[in-house]
């Protein structure tokens, strides 16, 4: 009894506990349920948009708009209560492609459960032979059935087959004509890539129809080459070659209230919410005479056979009527909708299904990110449909663009633009130890009056503490490595709107901490941009020195002429270079054409997605080769095709890298349009080392590491490229 008190005591006071917690026994409430169903119905419904977008054959030529489907079925999810409704939403939206083959797989209009058909031979006194075959027998039963047909198909005038409830292979083993002829083709969509919508870039991603052509029959001549007539119906499974009997004006088709092109066609089947499943057509025949499409001869509600009695009888067949299929197709470039920053709900929603569907299949490097996109999907389709104005739906856009952890992944629109600041003050600042560095200051009489000079740290830009910063920005920004990251983040630490003024705390050398203005203006941009010198010069009559950044391919020759006599030279790549690695390379190599790097990049089809693999090797050249040591001077700003440069330097005659590792982003790069002029660029090849080691998400890794330091950025030292210098001097 006591025991029992104190049992009834302790649940009692849990539940008090729990009530007074704003908690129920009975789990979540309803609401948060039906929220739970809405978003799942609805990344279920968007995920079968994407699966029709870009696999679906006829949105390469016809004119669907595939987009204002799902625009038009985001409300009506969101509105549906019950099982029945969210069926009618997905039926309405695939009713746009008018396509039986894709369609809720638990509705197949007209189609009946098959009958048992016995096996018969008859000859008819008209001379028009029947042959039937049972669709339950056993196949030696079925092969006798063939063999009777054969034996009777001399005498015959026409030959009917009917092949309703049944499947078209039956007739395999019996010869139907001598004369050859070819089934239809059968051609899918395939991507090679991404294709931007401009179709700018050097990647050269595409997308295309593949054909897989039909089998080519050369005829029997124990075949009797009289008339055939195929009676179907929609639960006869056809097989290409029979179709190409019809094709070839060879047998005629007569169908019995429809026939069934899922049969033929492949599909992929697509997961619905609330345990619906849904077929999308990923294919379509195609005739050698470019027509496409399975049409019979004669349809007919019913008495199928009567029919094709009758039109053995008549002597005249008429034609199908198939139509033209355009021999080539485009992806349909996603739009931009410019209309407004703001846009609608629907769309907002159409811009997470698009960076989901981007990433998920076009990104080369997805292996890398350690991200689970179908969680990150749920996630920001929710954030953006929520966001409230437009900074908020462009940075939750930025963010979910984030997760993909890609340096050329940049997220760019006129929002985000104001966010970020596009108009930096005076000055060029840079990551160093631990610090936010004043590396160089613009002619400027601000700066001049506020005594800023390079070494000075950067301790609060316009109030904040510039960690702060930092930290409010990194969500937005994607970028491969931790020094990218930091990179791109103090790249616009100061940044601000054209116009606007820097309230900047400064700490000089000295220890004083100052607080001290500055304009934005994007002109001065050009002036910290620029790498003041010659490209090319010669530190003494042992070493040479090129900033690849400045270099053009034009002066490749010059360069070379003018180290002839050198024992090395140094190679400055901290930044981005101007195409001379393929002109520099070949001349550094005593070997002809090495492999410098490995290419590889998503071909993606309706059934899996693969890679494209080729190796880029140095060109050839027949000029003179440089025999002397190189080095090449590296830090976080070298990304892209200053990497690649390195992958042809250090294959060449393994180059010697000196400084701190690059950024780790490589590979031609491709863009697409999120709703809103959203522009969002991403790497579309998977870049690595002649040997196949890795590079995103790595970068070049130094041979001998050294970075700047404050003192002696304030002393005006380059103590990079110091080491390197020294290195080559007295060796490692």
């Amino acid at each position: 009894m006591i025991r029992s008190r104190m049992q009834l005591f302790c649940t009692l006071t849990i539940v008090l506990l729990l009530l007074l917690n704003g908690l129920t026994l009975a789990g979540p409430s309803a609401p948060d349920r039906e929220d739970d169903v809405r978003i799942e119905r609805l990344i279920a419904l968007g995920k079968l948009w994407v699966a029709v977008k870009y696999f679906h054959p006829w949105l390469a030529y016809q004119d669907i708009d595939w987009d204002a489907a799902f625009i038009a079925a985001v409300p009506k999810i969101q509105a549906a209560k019950t099982k029945d409704e969210y069926s009618a939403v997905v039926r309405q939206m695939l009713a746009v492609l008018a396509d039986p083959c894709t369609r809720l797989k638990s509705e197949t209009p007209g189609r009946e459960a098959p009958r048992k058909i016995s096996s018969s031979v008859q000859m008819r006194d008209d001379g028009i032979l029947v042959v039937a075959f049972g669709n339950s027998e056993p196949y030696q039963a079925l092969q006798k059935i063939a063999a009777q047909a054969i034996a009777e198909a001399s005498k015959a005038k026409v030959i009917v087959f009917d092949l309703r409830d049944n499947h078209g292979s039956v007739l395999s083993s019996i010869p139907l004509n001598s004369k050859p002829f070819q089934a239809p083709g059968l051609r899918h969509r395939l991507y090679s890539g991404y294709p931007p919508p401009d179709g700018s870039g050097s990647g050269g991603y595409y997308s295309s129809f593949v054909t897989a052509e039909g089998n080519r029959s050369l005829g029997s001549p124990r075949a009797p080459n009289k008339p055939v007539i195929l009676l179907v119906n929609r639960n006869t499974r056809l097989t290409p070659e029979l179709l190409g009997l019809q094709a070839a004006g060879l047998g005629a088709i007569v169908a019995e209230d429809g026939m069934d092109e899922e049969s033929i066609i492949p599909q992929i089947t697509v997961k619905l919410a609330d345990g619906l499943v849904a077929s999308v057509r990923t294919g379509e025949l195609i005739y050698p005479d470019g027509t496409g499409g399975v049409t019979p001869n004669k349809l007919v509600t019913s008495n199928g056979l009567d029919a094709a009695l009758e039109l053995a009888r008549s002597g005249s067949i008429p034609p199908p009527e198939r139509k033209t299929v355009p021999a080539t197709g485009g992806f349909p470039p996603d739009l931009p909708y410019a209309e407004t920053p703001y846009p609608s709900e629907a769309l907002r929603a159409l811009a997470a299904f698009r960076i989901w569907s981007v990433f998920t299949y076009f990104h080369p490097y997805k292996h890398l990110t350690g991200e689970d996109w179908d969680s990150l999907l749920r996630q920001y389709v929710v954030k953006m449909m929520q966001a409230a104005n437009a900074l908020e739906y462009h940075k939750a856009v930025a963010e979910m663009a984030s997760h993909s952890h890609d340096t050329h992944c940049m997220v760019v629109s006129a929002v985000l633009v104001d966010l970020y600041g596009a108009a930096p003050p005076p000055l060029a600042v840079r990551w160093i130890e631990e610090n936010v560095v004043v590396t160089k200051v613009a002619k400027s009489e601000e700066v001049k009056a506020a005594q800023i000079a390079p070494g000075d740290v950067v301790l609060k830009v316009d109030g904040r503490d510039v960690r702060d910063r930092m930290k409010e920005l990194s969500p937005y920004i994607a970028a491969s490595t931790p020094q990218a990251l930091t990179y791109r983040t103090v790249d616009m630490l100061l940044n601000g709107k054209e116009g606007s003024v820097a309230a900047l705390t400064i700490k000089n050398a000295a220890g004083q901490i100052r607080d001290v203005s500055l304009p934005r203006s994007r002109r001065f941009q050009s002036e910290l941009d620029r790498v003041e010198g010659e490209p090319i010069r010669l530190i003494d009559d042992r070493i040479g020195y090129v900033d690849l950044t400045k270099l053009q391919a034009a002066q490749v020759d010059e360069m070379f002429e003018k180290f002839r006599n050198t024992q090395a030279f140094i190679m400055d790549m901290r930044g981005y270079p101007q195409g001379t690695a393929w002109s520099i390379a070949p001349r550094l190599s005593e070997r002809d054409q090495p492999v410098a790097a490995q290419f590889r990049r998503n071909l993606v089809t309706a059934d899996n997605i693969t890679s494209y693999y080729f190796e880029q090797r140095i060109p050839h050249t027949d000029k003179w080769r440089y025999a002397g040591k190189t080095v090449m001077l590296i830090d976080e700003r070298a990304i892209s095709q200053a990497e690649h440069s390195g992958l042809f330097y250090e294959t060449a005659n393994g180059t010697k890298f000196i400084g701190s590792a690059t950024n780790g982003a490589n590979g031609d790069v491709t863009w697409f349009w999120a709703p809103g002029r959203v522009r969002i660029s991403f790497t579309g090849h998977d870049v690595r080392h002649a040997d196949g080691k890795q590079l995103q998400r790595v970068g070049l890794q130094p041979d001998i590491e050294v970075k700047p330091t404050i003192a002696g950025i304030r002393a005006g030292r380059d103590e990079v490229l110091e080491k390197a210098i020294e290195y080559l001097m007295t060796g490692p």
